[in-house]
């Protein structure tokens, strides 16, 4: 907990990687020590510096469940592999700093953001209506940074069940808790039911084009499946997907908004690069573009809802076959 106003609170997940099974393939890419887990929260850095007057939370409290399951926040189970049981409670951890929220901050919050990075932006998507639900609040906004939610097909469901998130109560609606109960949900559905279900709350998401880690994790999650024709995602398909994604959503729910970075950077609310980067760069870019730390202020007061992408326009085809930078 990072102590601020009582009454304005960043609900903020970390990142730390994951760790799964599918098809009898155990892959553990996560962080799973409680000093990793310190080391990886961000602390000081980007929407916690609370020390740089540009930082739209500076005055925030912070909560933040630290990550040690490798299970983007929704685990409810033990895995028993090759190695011993592996305990997977990121559900149980995050329960539990919502609990001591409520008990701690404000009964009715002026502001309430609910952000992440990497896995902690699925945890961002699995949570957002349960935080809600759980937290009286004025003003909303939910933002997600660097994991669209692109996988390959198919692995989402099973993933998800592993994990023992369909016992958990994150799912109210019971079209999704019976796709969960099946194998069969996808974490888009989730967030898209997040925004259904709060329409004056705007979403968005933090997205470098090219993001490397992302498509990493893709192509592990396929290469665990035996999906030879996933096990190589190029970046441009990549961006493409994830545009497609967005615009669904665009299309769906006028409360969506996205901030794309011509970078393969992955990750910036918890990085210096928060205050430096544009959509032309992660770097520091040039006075014409609006720096990302400047539309998240914007966006979390309901004040940027429209999406920022730098580089011509240009329609998936047309993209995939573009030399240089496209939207």
């Amino acid at each position: 907990v990072v102590p601020g106003d009582s009454d304005k609170l960043l609900f903020y997940f970390e990142g730390g990687g994951a760790c799964w099974e599918l098809d009898g393939h155990v892959v553990e890419s996560c962080t799973k020590d409680l000093l990793g887990a310190v080391q990886d929260s961000g602390y000081g850095l980007g929407v916690q510096d609370m020390a740089d007057p540009r930082n739209p939370f500076r005055n925030y409290t912070v909560v933040e469940p630290l990550y040690c399951s490798g299970d983007a926040f929704v685990g409810n189970t033990t895995e028993m592999w090759k190695k011993g049981a592996e305990p997977q409670v990121g559900y149980v951890n995050t329960r539990a700093a919502l609990d001591w929220a409520k008990a701690n901050v404000a009964p009715e919050l002026s502001s309430l953001v609910i952000s992440g990075y990497s896995a902690g932006a699925l945890g961002t998507m699995a949570w957002a209506s349960k935080i809600f639900d759980t937290l009286p609040f004025k003003e909303g906004a939910v933002l997600a940074d660097s994991y669209a939610g692109v996988f390959p097909p198919f692995t989402e469901g099973p993933i998800f069940k592993m994990f023992g998130a369909c016992s958990t109560d994150l799912l109210s609606d019971p079209e999704l808790q019976g796709l969960c109960n099946a194998g069969d949900i996808r974490m888009r559905q989730v967030y898209e039911q997040a925004m259904k279900s709060n329409p004056d709350v705007p979403f968005g998401n933090i997205q470098s084009k090219y993001d490397g880690v992302q498509i990493w994790f893709y192509e592990s999650v396929a290469k665990s499946n035996d999906m030879d024709d996933h096990a190589n995602l190029p970046s441009k398909d990549f961006y493409v997907t994830t545009v497609e994604l967005f615009e669904r959503y665009e299309r769906a729910y006028p409360n969506f908004a996205v901030f794309f970075v011509n970078s393969g950077k992955h990750c910036y609310t918890q990085d210096p690069d928060f205050f430096t980067a544009t959509a032309a760069s992660s770097e520091a870019g040039r006075a014409e573009f609006v720096p990302l730390y400047e539309w998240v202020g914007k966006f979390v007061r309901g004040q940027a809802t429209k999406s920022i992408c730098h580089g011509a326009l240009a329609n998936s085809t047309a993209g995939l076959a573009a030399s240089g930078e496209f939207c």
